[in-house]
């Protein structure tokens, strides 16, 4: 019986396909009564995301017109146990 997760990677096109992709990105507008609300309005706003695929690390890109605000988060790999 298949997992979940072997649904998911088969209905995708299989483990060749997942291993030939490395990142995927996404442009987000986020907004809304709630972050005004918070004081944060605009805080988010017009940005691009970036993950690698093989390991934990992401990227949060300001827009253009804010080259200075951008994130990085790496998880950094697992000390090998003996």
């Amino acid at each position: 019986m298949s997992t979940l997760v072997d649904l998911a990677i088969s209905a995708h096109g299989g483990m060749d396909r997942r291993k030939r992709l490395s990142t995927v990105s996404a442009h987000l507008r986020v907004g809304g009564v709630l972050w005004a609300l918070t004081g944060k309005e605009g805080f988010m706003g017009d940005v691009n995301f970036e993950a690698e695929l093989h390991r934990e690390r992401f990227v949060k890109k300001a827009p253009q017109h804010r080259p200075m605000l951008e994130a990085v988060w790496i998880n950094p790999p697992k000390p090998a146990t003996s």
